[in-house]
């Protein structure tokens, strides 16, 4: 059953045959429709769409028509007036169907055809029209649904750049401790637009200066947030208490860290944390006390790697009856050089085997790579990196960090 809203659009019929013309029509009525239009040209019935407004329902156009008319009116039923149409085909013109093969046809009528069947045909013809209408529909609310996630995620990633600038403007930069330091390198690749890493540094006097990498729990916005915590914690410690004992900053900021998560309005599970290798570098006694949380310090010295291990717990992140943060001193030597880093750099998965590349892919790297001044150094455990990662996704935010103290 044809549906009633088809039934007062015109139905057009363009066939060269008078007599199938006729039967087609009168077929065509009984079914219901009381707009028929019949045409012997092809020409005839473009003229008609030219000039009317009305959108026809259905053109049932003769496979037999002079030339190639058939072919070249299907082509402008569809592209130019989006009309669906159906041929009409008597046995002995079946090699015609060969030269519309090209074309989209909603079904094909054999001439003559009885009533039923012709019923069918035009009523199957239909039912693919309004499957096509109503995937139109959805490919319409698909195509909005997709500008609208578009919309959204360009805005995501507008805000989170902005947040980018917003939190690389609040933490100190860099550059402000090289000129403390012979050589200094930096290498600093958030596994998200902002991440939780750090290098942090505060200048006590002119011959006494805090540094630290920070790797706060979490990435991302989460954990760009409690890099922020983390600094505001590193800078009032220093210098509202004038603390500058790496051990001891460790412990207060730890204590500062778990009482964040006392108040009845935090609902974390676990206080806030970091991973934290903090020192404290005195230019004339040529001396460098630190301390770490779950971050080692590297210490090249005459060409030979040697390992300071850090505290076994991080920062703040859960509390226990003693979390003792050790004292650590090195008197420098001339050249002495340190390298600093974050886990994301040793828990990145890739290479030939797919596992962590681990602390012992980054001492190969390290012990390959000694000869090398601290630029030349740092590009090559940066490309080791990128190289081993390959197309895996990267794993955490990853801070590395190369300090050479020559002439201190």
């Amino acid at each position: 059953m044809v549906k009633a809203s088809f039934l007062n659009n015109p139905v057009i019929i363009v066939d060269s045959r008078e007599e199938d013309l006729r039967t087609l029509e009168s077929q065509i009525s009984d079914m219901g429709f009381t707009n028929i239009l019949c045409y012997t040209k092809a020409e005839e019935c473009l003229t008609f769409l030219r000039g009317k407004k009305t959108r026809a329902a259905l053109a049932i156009v003769d496979i037999a028509l002079p030339d190639e008319s058939a072919v070249d009116l299907a082509d402008k039923l569809m592209n130019h007036y989006r009309l669906p149409f159906v041929f009409s085909s008597r046995m002995e013109d079946a090699n015609e169907l060969k030269k519309v093969h090209d074309t989209i046809p909603f079904g094909i009528i054999t001439k003559p055809s009885d009533q039923a069947l012709m019923e069918f045909s035009i009523e199957s013809a239909f039912t693919l029209i309004e499957l096509r209408r109503l995937l139109t529909i959805k490919n319409e609310d698909l195509g909005r649904a997709n500008r609208i996630v578009a919309k959204q995620k360009s805005d995501l990633i507008e805000s989170i750049e902005s947040a980018r600038d917003i939190h690389n403007a609040i933490l100190p930069k860099p550059e402000g401790f090289r000129h403390h330091v012979s050589e200094f390198f930096i290498m600093n690749h958030p596994k998200s637009v902002i991440g939780g890493d750090f290098f942090w540094h505060y200048e006590i006097d002119s011959y006494n200066i805090l540094f630290a990498l920070v790797d706060c729990t979490g990435h991302a916005i989460s954990g760009s947030l409690i890099s922020i915590l983390a600094n505001d914690n590193l800078n009032r410690i220093v210098r509202d208490f004038e603390v500058t004992e790496p051990a001891d900053i460790c412990w207060l900021i730890d204590r500062q860290m778990l009482e964040t998560n006392k108040s009845e309005s935090n609902s974390l599970e676990a206080a806030p944390g970091m991973e934290i290798l903090l020192c404290n570098l005195d230019l004339k006694k040529r001396r460098l006390r630190f301390s770490g949380a779950r971050r080692p310090l590297y210490l090249i010295r005459d060409s030979k790697l040697e390992i300071h291990k850090g505290y076994h717990a991080p920062v703040g992140l859960y509390a226990a009856e003693k979390k003792n943060f050790g004292k650590n001193s090195l008197d420098l030597q001339e050249g002495d050089r340190i390298i600093l880093f974050s886990d994301g750099y040793t828990d990145q998965i890739g290479g030939e085997d797919i596992k962590k590349l681990k602390s012992s892919g980054l001492q190969k790297f390290i012990q390959e790579s000694l000869h090398l001044s601290v630029s030349e150094q740092g590009a090559y455990l940066e490309n080791k990196f990128k190289k081993y990662k390959g197309q895996h996704q990267q794993m955490d935010d990853t801070l590395l960090v190369i300090i050479e103290f020559k002439n201190v």
